[in-house]
């Protein structure tokens, strides 16, 4: 299996909490990479100027339509919905969406947007993030 890392986004200053974008991104690789006996595993931050969309898609194999619904309701649950109920409280906290699409058999990608600017009353934990072309 592959793990691939792109980060094509132009420089940008993200005003969020660190913490929750990094956990965020950590659960949604540790899930793909369990779902991905062969293939790759790709993450990436795109960014245009109204935000910052994390991508991380797999080759694996992949969510059926009734558990894709059931993964993104916001009620907690066991197992390996538990990352994904972070994902999710992590992106409303931070005033963003998750997005996802799969096929069995095919894989999965899901897509974390959030604004350039937190949303009154969240409040960053760290100094803003700073993304660019050279890593």
């Amino acid at each position: 299996m592959e793990l691939n890392w792109r980060s094509p986004a132009p420089d940008v200053t993200l005003s969020s909490d660190r913490w929750r974008i990094r956990i965020a991104v950590l659960n949604l690789v540790r899930n793909a990479l369990v779902a991905t006996e062969r293939g790759s595993v790709t993450a990436e931050c795109l960014a245009d100027e109204d935000g910052v969309t994390i991508v991380v898609r797999d080759t694996g194999v992949g969510i059926a339509p009734d558990e894709q619904r059931r993964i993104l309701e916001p009620h907690p649950r066991s197992g390996a919905g538990v990352g994904i109920l972070t994902v999710l409280r992590f992106a409303t906290d931070l005033g963003g969406t998750v997005a996802l699409h799969s096929e069995p058999g095919r894989g999965s990608e899901f897509r974390v947007t959030l604004s350039l600017v937190l949303p009154p009353p969240a409040l960053a934990r760290d100094a803003p993030i700073r993304t660019s072309r050279s890593g």
